[in-house]
């Protein structure tokens, strides 16, 4: 019933794009396509046994490179996309739980899996690209990230996977940014940001302060609302993006509220809603089209990048297998690269081989096609087969 509703929805909104343009329905309408056509793609993917977040990639890919809306119409729908970042934004970190952060078996096997990606990375383009040293740090620490959206909404769900993706998406992020940090340009002067420093410690604490007085799930859910709104403002201010400074808020709320996770029960209901929106939104801005007028040489810097990140990875993984007594059952998601390394990718590529500019904007869609989209659905069939093995071991050593 809710498919079919969201299909008559989706049919209305397509009429009303057809209509005079107006003040009120044209944005509206934009809004519309852009909430209800990533979360029927998602509903789609999963009723066949896919990662729902494929569905929304492939709605994302409808809105933007097909042409459904235009590129003026995508940047009038910035401000809500920003503000559901930052509501993603809070509840990755806050799902970042204390006992997730103290687990040694998962801490191990991020850890071996970053760095396995960091020192392949680096190396290979180091030497066969002849990348400077800072470059490739940082193209590394970018190979190192996961991709912890989509690992959301992976096929067959484990317990693990999502906390192994933000472990090591955390790692790679955080050292990232103190390499970033000399550079960084804040926008203030250092007096302001260090005041701005102290009102997000006094915001946090409100914010804890403020939920454990309030009993109901509206109450909070508003809470938070509001606190994704100064996060976007706050992101603004600062020049950084607003999915990393809600993350940042959102683990600083974790930390704070250690055992006590009832308070994100509104965060953790919403973001699945939020989240096929978010990735088709990303989707839609993807230049799949430039990947065509990419030359030999940035194909080959491209592939390089996606094959020393995937080896990188699968040999740290391994190597913390070994050493485990009860190694994770299912590794594969990290092997995955989204939003947060799509967005940091074409800003890292060195300008001095041609790869800035408009060959970015292409190389970011290979990326995301390639680590989002290929891999997966090759992994795909793997893991069902390895489920289907495991399963069959099971009911042979039950029986005797």
């Amino acid at each position: 019933m809710r498919t079919l509703f969201i299909c008559f929805l989706l049919g209305a909104l397509a009429w009303l794009i057809q209509q005079e343009p107006s003040p009120f329905g044209e944005p509206v309408s934009y809004v519309g396509v852009l909430i209800v056509l990533p979360i029927l793609g998602a509903r789609v993917a999963a009723a066949l046994g896919a990662s729902p977040y494929l569905g929304a990639l492939a709605a994302g890919l409808l809105i933007g490179p097909m042409g459904l809306l235009s590129n003026w119409a995508l940047a009038g729908l910035a401000p809500f996309e920003d503000l559901a970042l930052a509501w993603v934004g809070l509840y990755l970190g806050t799902a970042l739980a204390p006992a997730v952060l103290s687990d040694r078996r998962l801490l191990s096997t991020a850890l071996s899996s970053a760095l396995g990606a960091l020192l392949l990375t680096s190396v290979s383009l180091a030497v066969l690209f002849s990348v400077s040293p800072r470059e490739a740090l940082v193209l590394g620490l970018i190979a190192a990230l996961g991709a912890p959206i989509f690992t959301h909404y992976t096929r067959p769900i484990r317990w693990e996977t999502f906390p192994l993706s933000l472990l090591t998406t955390g790692l790679g992020l955080a050292a990232l940014v103190l390499v970033e940090a000399v550079n960084w340009q804040a926008g203030l002067p250092l007096p302001d940001l260090l005041t701005a420093v102290i009102l997000w410690g006094a915001g946090v604490e409100a914010t804890h302060q403020a939920s454990l007085r309030i009993r109901t799930d509206p109450g909070r859910f508003l809470l938070f609302a509001g606190l994704a709104l100064l996060a976007v403002m706050g992101s603004r201010a600062l020049h950084v993006p607003a999915l990393l400074l809600s993350a940042v808020t959102g683990l600083a709320l974790s930390l704070r509220f250690g055992t006590r996770r009832r308070a994100f029960a509104p965060l953790s209901a919403t973001a699945e809603l939020v989240l096929p929106v978010v990735v088709g939104g990303f989707a839609a801005r993807l230049d799949v089209v430039g990947l065509f007028g990419l030359s030999g040489l940035q194909w080959q810097f491209l592939l390089l990048y996606v094959a020393t990140m995937v080896a990188g990875k699968v040999a740290g993984i391994l190597l913390a297998n070994r050493l485990s007594d009860a190694p994770p059952r299912n590794w594969s998601p990290l092997l995955l690269q989204g939003i947060l390394a799509g967005t940091l990718f074409p800003l890292a590529l060195p300008a001095h081989m041609g790869l800035a500019g408009a060959p970015a904007a292409s190389l970011q869609a290979g990326l995301i096609l390639l680590c989002g989209i290929a891999i997966p659905l090759l992994l795909w069939p793997m893991q069902s087969l390895a489920d289907r093995f495991r399963r069959t071991g099971y009911q042979t050593a039950s029986r005797r």
